[in-house]
């Protein structure tokens, strides 16, 4: 592997600049390399000298072994000689040939240490020779040392060869199923390619600023670089200050100028953490973490409400995890050979394609795009939520702003709207945000309503919060989510499920969002126990007589509603598509079609989700019903315009308008929302955030 380095003038204004992140801490004076002439001489007398102990070491232990030798004979060696500097390379050679991991770095390091070589390329060429020759038993050690690896060639500028390593230990982490490793290196490389590009553009305008020290807009550039990417605000500040953008020239000049006045330090904390709400996801925690600092020196003066502020902020900054935690478990149908996401038939390349495979029809993505039209428009524009029962009409007999809240999110999200992309980004921003407020330290959304919605409007706004952290992989989510999953695992009952109150009883109804919850959270690669699943198994196990028919509770009668929920969990929690007690339950809803003279947007809701997965006639034969019936009954008129009218519904008098539009809708997106567990999808391009 070769990389295209900055030219030689960019180099130049990089060493004038300071940039040295990343160059190993070296104790002693390093030797240029020798000459090729001499290295080849020393080449010739090692052959000669190791050529028996060579041709004998037929293990990949021998092989190591040998290696091991190899270097302490170079340490004997006069430091900077040729023999010294091949003899290393030799024995780097032989260890990566060996799939040794260990020994191969060793000689790699001490390489660097004696020599003027490029220490994260050595390093680098180590490990992907490493990968070529390594069993599976190997592959989960290489993958972990490029990490390290990966991350200070990143921070030397060298882009071309992180990426190349990171893909390269990718492949390796998924090969041995270590879908943690995977998913992290998968988050990685995605960053990597944003900062790459950062990078370049920070070297051009480094180039500039050679030639015009107070032009504003490399000043922008390089300043935005080196402070929300680096996280090198020393030198960074100064570039902002000088930079055309109003906010940023602000917050930096104020930052220069520091004090002591605790009204000034609150009020730099404000400025700071107003522009990180603005910024890309890459730069939000660096710039957070500048808010905090200034947090933290206004605290010991500040009093009442203004105190409590900067206490709260600096808190939820500082409990954010560094970097991401290697171990995820995911469910091997969650994220298929290729690296998808059952999130990915959201991208806009995909879901066109995904929309005609599966049958969806320009009068149902017409249905849907009215559909939120009409949500939006109930969001209270000040606080971000949503309510069940109105500004609009007929709405629901109780009030949850959780639930409508996390329902009409999940709708808006279903067709690739983020809080930084897509049509209506401000809606989603705004009740993300909303959401992220209300949220406690134990993760816990559900403020006040009725005890018996406490952890139905649970479950579905955890979905929100892995949805957006699994669209994105903004790391402003990453933590949030986290936590109202760890919150969900943590109450979960001794029976296996979830009902009403924290740790108490269980029920299909409630049970079925929180495996809909955890599975949004693993197709997001994040963090569930084993032991969460295994118990949510138990309970369906409970809950049936034959696997194929599920009531409420536990050896309660079977309901069609409940046995379309449960199956929905037995897919995602791992059954085939040819289990026999899948079959007869898929069967049974089959000879349910939807009716709207017996309406059941629940159960519906559900039952169209488990025959998208099945997908083949099964499909076929659901969704030449709902694609038609479902636009049918929308109101095409008046100040209802794009929701469904709750009167006749099963459920429509608690849940009202919203509810029965939210449902509606969600049936409508099923053809792109989640990519099928079973049967192949369409092609999906390879991005995989937006």
């Amino acid at each position: 592997m070769h990389p295209s380095g900055p030219c030689f003038v960019a180099n130049v204004i990089l060493l004038l600049l300071g940039i040295t992140e990343g160059a190993p801490v070296i104790t002693q004076q390093r030797a240029p390399i020798p000459e090729p002439q001499t290295q080849e001489t020393a080449r010739k007398t090692a052959a000669e000298i190791y050529r028996d102990a060579y041709q004998q070491a037929r293990t990949a232990e021998d092989k190591t072994a040998l290696a091991k030798e190899m270097c302490e004979t170079a340490l004997q060696m006069p430091d900077g000689s040729a023999d010294q500097y091949v003899l290393l390379r030799i024995a780097r050679d032989i260890a990566a040939g060996a799939g040794d991991t260990t020994a191969s770095l060793s000689a790699a390091d001490k390489l660097v240490e004696r020599f003027e070589v490029p220490s994260d390329k050595i390093r680098a060429e180590t490990l992907l020779m490493t990968s070529k020759v390594a069993t599976i038993a190997q592959y989960t050690a290489i993958a972990e040392a490029a990490m390290v690896v990966v991350e200070g060639a990143a921070n030397a500028g060298e882009y071309e060869i992180a990426l190349t390593l990171c893909d390269a230990a990718r492949s390796l982490a998924e090969k041995a199923q270590e879908l943690s490793l995977a998913n992290d290196l998968l988050a990685k490389l995605d960053v990597l390619k944003a900062e790459q590009l950062e990078f370049q553009k920070y070297q051009a305008a480094t180039v500039r600023l050679q030639l015009d020290p107070l032009e504003p807009v490399s000043n922008l550039v390089a300043g935005r670089y080196l402070c929300f990417i680096k996280g090198d605000w020393e030198r960074g500040i100064p570039m902002l200050a000088l930079s055309e953008d109003v906010a940023l020239k602000y917050a930096a000049g104020q930052d220069q100028q520091g004090g002591n006045a605790p009204d000034a330090l609150l009020s730099l904390g404000d400025a700071w953490w107003g522009i990180a709400e603005k910024e890309s996801s890459m730069a939000t925690e660096q710039i957070l973490r500048r808010a905090a600092d200034w947090y933290e020196k206004a605290i010991p003066n500040l009093n009442g409400l203004a105190k409590l502020k900067a206490e709260k902020r600096v808190a939820d900054v500082r409990s954010r995890p560094a970097m991401p935690s290697a171990t995820v478990l995911e469910a091997p149908q969650e994220r298929d050979r290729r690296g998808r996401s059952g999130l990915d038939g959201r991208l806009e390349a995909a879901k066109k394609e995904l929309l005609v495979a599966h049958g969806g029809t320009a009068t149902t993505e017409a249905a849907v795009q009215l559909a939120l039209d009409w949500l939006v428009k109930q969001q209270n524009a000040w606080t971000g939520l949503w309510s069940l029962k109105g500004p609009y009409a007929d709405g629901g007999g109780n009030e949850n702003v959780l639930a409508a809240t996390a329902m009409a999110l999940l709708a808006l999200q279903g067709i690739g709207n983020t809080h930084k992309a897509g049509k209506f980004h401000p809606n989603l921003k705004l009740g993300a945000d909303a959401l992220l407020r209300v949220q406690g330290q134990d993760g816990n959304m559900f403020n006040e309503g009725s005890f018996n919605h406490r952890l139905y409007s649970q479950a579905q706004a955890t979905i929100v919060l892995c949805e957006l952290y699994g669209m994105t992989k903004d790391p402003r989510y990453r933590q949030p989510a986290q936590k109202s999953l760890d919150y969900a695992c943590r109450n979960q009952s001794p029976q296996g499920g979830w009902r009403y109150v924290p740790r108490e009883d269980s029920d299909t109804s409630v049970t079925g969002w929180f495996v809909m919850a955890i599975q949004t959270g693993l197709m997001a690669g994040l963090e569930v126990p084993t032991s969460t699943l295994d118990g949510i198994h138990k309970y369906l196990d409970t809950a049936t007589s034959d696997g194929s028919f599920y009531s409420y509770q536990a050896r309660g009668e079977p309901t069609l509603t409940m046995t379309a929920e449960a199956l929905l969990c037995r897919q995602y929690l791992g059954w085939t598509h040819d289990d026999a007690r899948l079959r007869i339950g898929v069967d049974q809803l089959l000879q349910n079609l939807i009716d709207y003279n017996e309406q059941d947007l629940y159960c519906w809701y559900y039952a169209t989700q488990v025959l998208h997965h099945m997908g083949g006639k099964d499909w076929d034969i659901w969704n030449n019903v709902m694609r038609q019936a479902i636009p049918a009954k929308q109101v095409k008129e008046g100040n209802e315009r794009g929701s469904w009218p709750p009167e006749n519904d099963r459920w429509g008098l608690h849940g009202g308008r919203l509810y029965t539009t939210c449902l509606s809708c969600l049936m409508l997106e099923v053809y792109y929302r989640h990519l099928r567990i079973y049967t192949p999808d369409v092609p999906i391009p390879p991005a995989r955030t937006q």
